[in-house]
């Protein structure tokens, strides 16, 4: 090893020397990349030129050696630090790490050089962060509250008739992608639109031709009614999807449609809406409930409930109808009744009628149960679909092109279920 006093026979003294004066803040990491020699030889030419000098040269930037190792949810993040990190909002700004994204699970440091002039490494461990839907929701919320126009009722001389239409469209898919050549059928954000306008058009025209004056329109939104969840194309649980065009299209296209008809309907009669989400859709479907309410908040019209919880009722007279998704990580169709039971006590009492409608298997099936001699029958109905078969449910076999459809239903607060409509897609 060299000496300061020998520095000007020091090859790499002189090297790192024309480094140096070309650019000042290089620091031993990088001249020894750029020199070939160790960091601890360069680190000690670095101090001759820095008493060569009779001054302090400028410490390295933290940036120069930043290194981040990403695995997935976790990363190792390494970087220079001028200052002490102390806290873990210390190691997030030093090392230029996105609050938003990701937490600093624990950290350890390393300190060199001279009392006057100190240096740390600092190593950290961070995770991916976990989002909290209900946090996220209860922000856009909160955001949205300035953003609706005053509108009063239509109908303030509305008849009590008695008389309830429910409107059911489920799993319509928005943002699927299917190719006939390959499954059959073609679908994608335009024939989905396409549909879902025929059939509110048809079963709307057959409630309105029986010359009956409607109390209120129940109408959920949700059950699968957006493709994806997210912008890699995937569903909630990650599972990646045929998709057509852009998510955020997706997205704005399925917002535009369910508010022209929900300014259509509410034209008839008050329209209820309870935000339902999928196994597809949880987060998009819970955004859009947002969205909706934002836009109907301060109409006298329009209810919308966008509460996160995957089951819920709705009590009509002596009628009370139950909704979820009816996917796997939803109770089975049997256990349905009592919990029904359990949640909506005071509506079960009240109502004589009693009814779930889910959605989830693309299919119409319907269940009868009789809970004891004391109680009425709970009729569990899957709600049939518009949506056309994808590549993969037509490669497994999961076909009915003949039963594509969605239904209506006109309720009577005394008589229950009057009267079941359905519509069927029938492609070209």
């Amino acid at each position: 090893m060299g000496s300061y006093d020998n520095r000007e026979n020091d090859s790499l003294y002189l090297k790192i020397k024309d480094l140096l004066i070309d650019n000042p803040n290089l620091g031993r990491y990088t001249l020894s990349q750029k020199t070939g020699a160790s960091e601890k030889a360069c680190r000690n030419r670095l101090k001759w030129y820095k008493m060569e000098r009779g001054c302090d040269i400028p410490k390295e930037k933290p940036t120069d050696s930043r290194r981040f190792d990403c695995r997935g949810d976790t990363a190792e993040v390494t970087f220079l630090s001028d200052k002490l990190c102390i806290t873990t909002d210390d190691v997030m700004a030093k090392g230029a790490i996105d609050r938003d994204n990701w937490k600093v699970d624990r950290f350890i440091l390393n300190s060199w050089g001279s009392e006057s002039n100190p240096m740390w490494q600092v190593k950290a461990w961070i995770s991916k962060k976990v989002i909290d839907p209900d946090e996220i929701i209860q922000a856009v919320a909160d955001r949205m509250k300035d953003y609706s126009p005053t509108v009063p009722t239509f109908h303030t001389d509305l008849k009590k008739t008695g008389y309830m239409w429910e409107l059911d469209i489920m799993d319509l898919h928005v943002g699927k992608f299917a190719w006939k050549p390959e499954t059959g059928n073609n679908w994608d954000i335009k024939l989905s639109v396409k549909a879902n306008n025929k059939a509110v058009d048809e079963l709307l025209g057959r409630a309105l031709s029986m010359g009956i004056e409607f109390e209120k329109i129940l109408m959920p939104v949700g059950n699968d009614l957006l493709h994806v969840d997210n912008m890699l194309g995937q569903t909630t649980a990650g599972t990646k999807q045929d998709t057509d065009g852009r998510v955020l299209k997706m997205f704005k296209v399925t917002l535009d449609m369910m508010v022209q008809q929900i300014d259509r309907l509410k034209t008839v009669a008050p329209v209820h809406v309870p935000i339902m989400a999928g196994n597809h859709d949880l987060l998009s479907t819970m955004y859009l409930g947002i969205a909706l309410w934002a836009c109907y908040r301060n109409d006298e019209n329009v209810t919308v409930d966008y509460s996160p919880i995957s089951r819920k009722y709705h009590q009509f007279g002596k009628c009370l109808i139950g909704y979820c998704h009816g996917c796997r990580e939803d109770p089975s169709a049997r256990d349905l009744p009592l919990i029904m039971a359990q949640e909506c006590p005071g509506g079960w009492v009240k109502a004589i009628h009693k009814a779930w409608h889910i959605g989830h298997t693309h299919k119409s099936k319907q269940v009868s149960f009789i809970a004891e001699d004391t109680f009425q029958g709970v009729v569990v109905r899957t709600i049939r679909s518009l949506t056309a078969t994808d590549l993969w449910h037509f490669n497994h076999g999961y076909i009915n092109p003949n039963s594509r459809g969605a239904e209506a239903f006109i309720w009577h607060k005394e008589d229950g279920m009057v009267q079941h409509n359905i519509t069927y897609a029938r492609d070209k």
